[in-house]
Order: structure tokens, then C-alpha cells, then sequence
């Protein structure tokens, strides 16, 4: 299922609004995951005097983690103008510390849809771009790794956090049977996420090099299977359309998924869901001039 920037931005609005920072667990946790892969990163220039892009920062999980490394500048890019307040709200918090404001570098928060920004931004910009729990929306995923290429810098970095197809797998398979006990025809809930080796193709087709993948399956638990989908909803990432639509026949598929959910994967005081977490780094390819 494919969405309009307009329909995730509004999403994206909604949560910043509501009750992300309170249920965004994982995507804090996967931003901590990409931070410390960032650790071992050799830049071919000093730290200090990098530039780096962060790609959809939501409400600054990751901006915060990145502004604790020395840096020249920070570029944070959203497509949601609430997501980006509560960033820059996130960041102004963060500098409230002693200390830290000697060695704030430049940040600048940019309003933009990546798809459309990056094919003509300045190139060779950054020595960094990393993203954490963004790239599962683009629509475009090869032609917009090859424009990020571009910005990048000889010997530059990509680094980004995505959810992999095994993840909310208990929904899927609890939608499953709600279609054949309610006799309609199967359809996929949610956004189709890319295995690992689809993402290394694309890198590859976009002209990265020294590609690498860490994987981390988790799974966590929710006292109900309402709860679990009040959490994804407040997060913006929308597990099911079905709650969105009318009629009987959708009401009774919704009620047989909760059901079959529940009988199936209820572990003790909550019901199990799985979280496939992938972690990618992959540098430049462009050597620039000798």
C-alpha cells in the first residue's frame, strides 16, 4: 500500500499532536541503535567539521543523539511542520544543559518531502545522512537513495533504521483469517515492507558501496489488541486501514481480526507483537576530484 506525501503528513501531524513521544518506545530505541552505529563511522575529514543530514527526524529522538557528536551542522528534515516544532521544542530542551552550548553546531530544520527536496538539493553537501524509522514510507526508494548519493560527500556515510516484513506479523496473520472466516477476499492492512536483501539491491542500483545490514527481531506486548492498534495510530504508522472504513462487512473483519488475535497470540497479561528491525550503513561510492 502506497501513500500520498499529503495523507503522511497529515498522519504525522496528527501524532505530534497526540501521543507520540508516549508511544514511540521503538522508534526511541532504534534511534539510540543508529546513534551508536554512527560511533564506528570513519569520516574522511574531522568530525568536527562534518556536516550531516537527518531525514525524517520526527519529533528529534535522533536529532538529540546526533547534536551530542561534534559537528559542524545539522540539517533536520521532515515533511510534518508539527513534527518539526516538536523537534526544534526537543532541541532548544536539550541545550538548556550546562555546557553544551559552546559546542553547539549550526541546525537548521527544514520543512521538505525528501522525494522531491533531494533530487535538487546542492550536491556533495554532507559527510553524513542518516534517517531513523522514515525509509519504509518512501515511494521511491531507488530513485531517492541514488539523489541522497549525491549529496553525499567522497567517502560519506548513509545510515538508516527501517521496519523489515516480519513486523506486526501476528496482525497480518490474524487479518488473514478474519478474510476467510468472513469470506472476502484476502488484502494486505498497512504498508509492504522491503526484506533486507531488496534494501541492498537498492543501495547497490543507487551506487552505494560497503554495504551493511544488522537485523534485530523483538517483540513486545500490549494488554490488549486495541491497545496495541491505539499505539501504531498514535505513532502515525497506521497497522490497518480497516478501522477507517465503513460498513458492516468491514466492522465484522475488524471484530473477527481482534478475535482470532487474541485466541492466537495472547501471551499471559498481553498479546505478542513482533517488531523486524533493520539497521543499514553504506558509503558513497564518488570519489571526487584527485
Amino acid at each position: 500500500m502506497h501513500h500520498s506525501s499529503e495523507s503522511i503528513r497529515r498522519k504525522f501531524n496528527r501524532s505530534a499532536e497526540g501521543g507520540y513521544n508516549q508511544y514511540a518506545e521503538v522508534q526511541r530505541d532504534m534511534a539510540d541503535w543508529l546513534a551508536q552505529s554512527l560511533d564506528t563511522v570513519k569520516l574522511p575529514c574531522d568530525e568536527a567539521a562534518s556536516e550531516w543530514l537527518e531525514i525524517g527526524c520526527g519529533t528529534g529522538f535522533l536529532s538529540e543523539k546526533l547534536l551530542s557528536r561534534p559537528c559542524a551542522s545539522l540539517t533536520a528534515l521532515d515533511l510534518s511542520p508539527g513534527m518539526l516544532r516538536q523537534a526544534e521544542a526537543r532541541v532548544q530542551a536539550f541545550y538548556r544543559y550546562p555546557n553544551r552550548e559552546r559546542s553547539r553546531p549550526r541546525i537548521r530544520f527544514l520543512l521538505a518531502d525528501v522525494e522531491t527536496w533531494a533530487p535538487s538539493a546542492e550536491p556533495l553537501s554532507y559527510d553524513i545522512i542518516a534517517s531513523g524509522a522514515c525509509f519504509q514510507w518512501l515511494r521511491r526508494p531507488r530513485e531517492t537513495l541514488r539523489s541522497l548519493g549525491g549529496l553525499l560527500r567522497s567517502g560519506g556515510w548513509l545510515a538508516f533504521t527501517t521496519f523489515g516484513p516480519e513486523t506486526f506479523r501476528e496482525l497480518h496473520e490474524s487479518f488473514e483469517e478474519a478474510h476467510r472466516l468472513s469470506g472476502l477476499q484476502s488484502e494486505h492492512h498497512g504498508l509492504t515492507l522491503k526484506p533486507a536483501d531488496a534494501w541492498l539491491t537498492c543501495l547497490s542500483e543507487a551506487g552505494f558501496i560497503d554495504m551493511e545490514c544488522e537485523r534485530v527481531v523483538r517483540r513486545k506486548t500490549y494488554p490488549s489488541v486495541v491497545d496495541f492498534l491505539h499505539a501504531v495510530k498514535a505513532v502515525g504508522a497506521g497497522a490497518s486501514e480497516a478501522n477507517a472504513s465503513n460498513g458492516l462487512g468491514r466492522r465484522r473483519l475488524f471484530a473477527d481480526m481482534i478475535r482470532t488475535y487474541d485466541s492466537r497470540f495472547r501471551q499471559g497479561d498481553g498479546v505478542a507483537v513482533t517488531y523486524d528491525l533493520l539497521l543499514f550503513r553504506a558509503r558513497s561510492a564518488f570519489t571526487g576530484p584527485s
